[in-house]
């Protein structure tokens, strides 16, 4: 399978700040970054808005490499250990812009679960109240293509839509203790597409 490669401006959660860095020179640092899309900030060449698949909510810039050999989905989680931390930055704009210069030791791309959903009866965009009412959603946009063009839900024509399950907080709220009697987990919805993500699954 071809490798994708991440020149990561992408991506933070344990950065934070206002152009100042978090970490001591010379430490080790476990990044958990959790993929999902960012809307209206990014035009294409003809004006269009476009969405970026961002960590956290923001680009991040890694100063060591990292390659990906599946596509990003919106909902996945990335793992970073980067140790020998000379700079650990975050610049407070829309989106954030975070940088972190230091050795990645270890990272591990966890993939979210794609929910395919169809309709027989209209469109998707028809059936936007009972997607809403089935769903617990982060955001009402249909991504279009890989571009990153998108429509509104209840505008969104097609049959089928493709769900990608939002994995921190799946994990963070659907918790049962053991030998409890708990209520069905909603499904966390991290992004909306209108094609498979991730088609070879």
């Amino acid at each position: 399978m071809k490798k994708k490669q991440l020149a990561l401006l992408l991506l933070p959660l344990i950065l934070s700040g206002c152009g100042n860095s978090t970490s001591t020179p010379n430490t080790e640092k476990t990044f958990v970054l959790n993929a999902g899309f960012v809307f209206d900030h990014k035009l294409a060449a003809s004006g269009e808005k476009l969405a970026s698949l961002l960590f956290d909510g923001s680009y991040y810039s890694f100063f060591d490499e990292l390659t990906l050999e599946e596509p990003l989905v919106a909902g996945d989680q990335l793992n970073v250990t980067i140790g020998n931390i000379t700079e650990d930055f975050c610049l407070s704009l829309y989106p954030a812009r975070c940088t972190v210069n230091g050795e990645i030791k270890t990272y591990t791309h966890i993939k979210t679960e794609i929910v395919g959903v169809g309709v027989d009866d209209g469109t998707i965009g028809e059936n936007a109240r009972t997607i809403r009412q089935s769903y617990i959603l982060d955001n009402e946009k249909v991504i279009l293509d890989k571009e990153g063009r998108f429509v509104p839900l209840e505008d969104y024509d097609g049959q089928r839509i493709y769900l990608s399950v939002n994995k921190n907080k799946t994990e963070t709220s659907c918790s049962c203790p053991e030998g409890a009697q708990c209520e069905p987990c909603p499904l966390f919805i991290a992004g909306l597409y209108a094609y498979n993500p991730r088609p070879s699954e």
